[in-house]
């Protein structure tokens, strides 16, 4: 398509046509060549010196007026008013119906306004021959009738007994035949191939048949004997819990000799399984579900650490038994339900924090009244009663500390009531009150000082106000000696004050 354009002081010639994609084995594309000759006031642009042009190419579905579908602005060299532009709006630009390009430009790009140059150029069947290529199966027309529903109505075929189906093939597998696909009296035995010499003959020649390791011979009946299985025999897993019975003896066979039984009790390292005997380890009935026990040589002391729900609550404890059974010495208890951990005797560690993250906490106030808590508090030393509560594990010294009842009284946040009934002090929770005190002693010191400095103040304008009525008696003084030098130089008598 060739078309010559004008517009005031421009001239455009355009050719339009589809680009022929010069790419080896690839598709056409949605471009298209457009050419053209621009001249301005009767003169070839780019000519005699190719110049660069600014183009702008506007698609447009109606030949005037309307929105652009779509824009694209190109920088092109013109040599002798020729140009070429590749315009590339896609393919769905095009979808059969009318379209039209508006060209403006400008020479040099970048400098003034871009010229538009009309009428539009309708564009031919060319480009719109693009949308065949990538047009969806809904925009086609004269579709069959057997494709109109978009189903394909192939015939499924599916591979039944004794076939398999490989794509579009069937084939018979490997073993596919089975012994009730064959019909009555199809195999015969003089149609077989490759039978073994030792049957060609038709003749059973008996096999003589010897026991090996772990069986007996008796005539033609073979047996195992008692004890002829030993370990190696057995395959890996083939011995299984319904295989053991249930009697001490044979735990203690299976476990080398670690494991023994005793009613619904289970030791571990001794053969009698009871309190007070050498077995490390005894699951047992009743309150005591498991028990991890440590005993000496005679039976003398027994300490481990005992699962049980004893103290009313799941949870374990650590403690020690005389052989006697007339003491109990439990160093540690965890109780489960609660996570509340008591220990018996002096705990040692290297550091131990606390949770206070702000982030746990809520109802925060000022603790008020700590210097008056901490003098009302009673600083004791005592000794614990060791006799009377041997289980504690409390030792013979001299301590220093506080009653719990008594600091119940003045600071009850302090003081922790065990779930055996008797009361503890939580010495760490008396840190914030003795940090409170010390402040409100810094409170009082400060105002102290400032009274005190107030008062020297004081006194040191008294002194001055002394000081100046010292100077004015001094004074005083000295003309009243000055008045009695005079009347003695006349014979007056002093003046007596």
């Amino acid at each position: 398509m060739f078309l010559t354009i004008r517009r005031p002081g421009w001239m455009l010639s355009a050719v339009l046509s589809l680009c022929a994609t010069t790419f080896a084995q690839g598709p056409v594309g949605t471009a298209f060549t457009y050419q053209g000759r621009v001249k301005l006031n009767g003169n070839l642009v780019g000519n005699p010196t190719a110049s660069d042009c600014e183009f702008q190419f506007g698609l447009f579905d109606v030949p005037s007026g309307g929105t652009a579908l779509a824009t694209l602005t190109q920088t092109l060299p013109v040599s002798n008013g020729l140009f070429t532009a590749t315009l590339d709006y896609g393919g769905m630009a095009f979808t059969g119906q009318q379209r039209w390009i508006e060209v403006s430009l400008r020479c040099p790009p970048g400098v003034g306004s871009l010229v538009t140059v009309l009428p539009r150029q309708r564009v031919d069947n060319s480009p719109n021959a693009l949308r065949s290529q990538i047009a969806p199966w809904s925009g086609l027309t004269g579709v069959p009738a057997g494709f109109a529903d978009n189903v394909d109505n192939d015939t499924q075929y599916a591979a039944g007994a004794g076939l398999q189906l490989s794509g579009t093939t069937f084939s018979i597998p490997t073993g596919g035949v089975t012994l009730g696909m064959l019909a009555a009296s199809t195999l015969n035995w003089a149609n077989f191939s490759g039978i073994p010499a030792g049957f060609a003959d038709n003749v059973d020649n008996d096999t003589t048949y010897a026991a090996g390791t772990g069986l007996q011979q008796n005539g033609t009946t073979f047996f195992i004997p008692t004890g002829a299985i030993t370990n190696s025999l057995l395959g890996g897993g083939s011995v299984t819990s319904t295989k053991l019975a249930s009697d001490a003896g044979s735990l203690g066979q299976v476990s080398g000799g670690v494991l023994f039984s005793s009613g619904a009790k289970i030791g571990v390292g001794s053969s009698i399984v009871s309190a007070g005997t050498n077995a490390r380890l005894t699951v047992e009935d009743g309150d005591n579900q498991l028990v991890l026990r440590q005993t000496s040589a005679g039976g003398a002391d027994a300490a481990g650490m005992v699962f049980n729900t004893v103290l009313g609550f799941p949870g374990f404890h650590i403690q020690r038994r005389s052989s006697a059974g007339d003491f109990e010495f439990t160093a540690v208890t965890v109780n489960l339900t609660t996570g509340q951990m008591t220990v018996a005797g002096n705990v040692c560690a290297s550091n131990v924090t606390c949770p206070s993250d702000a982030r746990f906490k809520t109802d925060i106030t000022p603790l008020p009244d700590a210097l008056a808590r901490l003098t009302a508090i009673r600083p004791v030393t005592f000794r614990w009663q060791t006799e009377e509560f041997r289980d504690r594990g409390f030792d013979q010294g001299r301590h220093v500390g506080f009653v719990a009842q008594d600091l119940l009284q003045v600071l009850p946040d302090a003081v922790v009531r065990g779930d055996d009934g008797y009361y503890g002090v939580d010495y760490g929770r008396l840190t914030p009150v003795l940090t409170a005190a010390i402040q409100e002693l810094h409170t009082q010191l400060g105002e102290k000082e400032n009274r005190v400095a107030e008062l020297e103040a004081r006194v040191a304008e008294q002194d001055r106000r002394l000081g100046a009525q010292n100077g004015r008696i001094m004074a005083q003084e000295q003309r009243l000696a000055a008045i009695e030098d005079r009347l003695r130089s006349i014979g007056a008598a002093p003046v007596t004050p």
